[in-house]
């Protein structure tokens, strides 16, 4: 039996519906970020309030001003796409982790639970080599 799970767990897998998650969580984040720039949540939750409740450990982190959340947030736009077209998605899946768990961490009166959820998987899919279907790879990605 253990010799039989270890045969299985060292055969080679298709990764193609590793590939079809990240392109279906890519796409996801790249919708929640622009309904936040759509709906006007940036301003509303970062830029207007006089008063945030950061979470206990991080109180020094504050709202950037100005445009500096717009930035954030289109960074993160960025980020998400790039993790859904599979273009440099290692860097794009962390830089996207950090963004989104600074924006959520700045007042923790907007906490749900599905947001660190995203988090975790933004830092995961980091790890993950899921750029490779088939013979085919995407330009800035090493296919080995």
């Amino acid at each position: 039996m253990i010799e039989d799970l270890r045969r299985r767990a060292q055969e080679p897998v298709d990764p193609a519906s590793l590939v079809l998650f990240r392109l279906l969580f890519g796409v996801l984040l790249l919708a929640a970020t622009l309904r936040f720039l759509a709906y006007g949540w940036v301003r509303e939750h970062y830029l207007e309030p006089a008063v945030h409740f950061p979470f206990w450990g991080v109180g020094w982190l504050q709202p950037l001003p100005g445009i500096g959340m717009y930035l954030v947030f289109g960074l993160m736009a960025v980020a998400a796409l790039g993790i859904a077209l599979g273009a440099y998605y290692r860097l794009s899946s962390l830089l996207f982790a950090l963004l989104f768990s600074y924006s959520h961490a700045i007042d923790k009166t907007y906490y749900l639970n599905h947001y660190y959820l995203v988090s975790l998987l933004a830092v995961l899919m980091a790890l993950c080599h899921c750029i490779r279907w088939g013979r085919w790879t995407v330009a800035g990605e090493s296919s080995s």
